[in-house]
């Protein structure tokens, strides 16, 4: 199993403003469904999403860095 076979289906289509992950079973569009034994690749996959909301919110909002 490839953990992108697994991860990337979780995020695709999510209208969400920040994803978390769970050891117990997603139970709404913004969290995520740990990968038993790679909770540190779930982790990192879920931070660097997030960051790029964040990117994305503020790229869009007009932030600092579009001058």
């Amino acid at each position: 199993m490839k953990a992108g076979d697994v991860l990337v289906p979780q995020f695709h289509q999510k209208n969400v403003k920040s994803f978390t992950y769970t050891k117990t079973g997603s139970t709404s569009d913004s969290e995520i469904d740990a990968i038993s034994g790679a909770t540190i690749t779930t982790k990192a996959v879920t931070n660097a999403v997030n960051g790029s909301l964040l990117a994305f919110h503020d790229y869009v909002q007009g932030g600092a860095g579009n001058e």
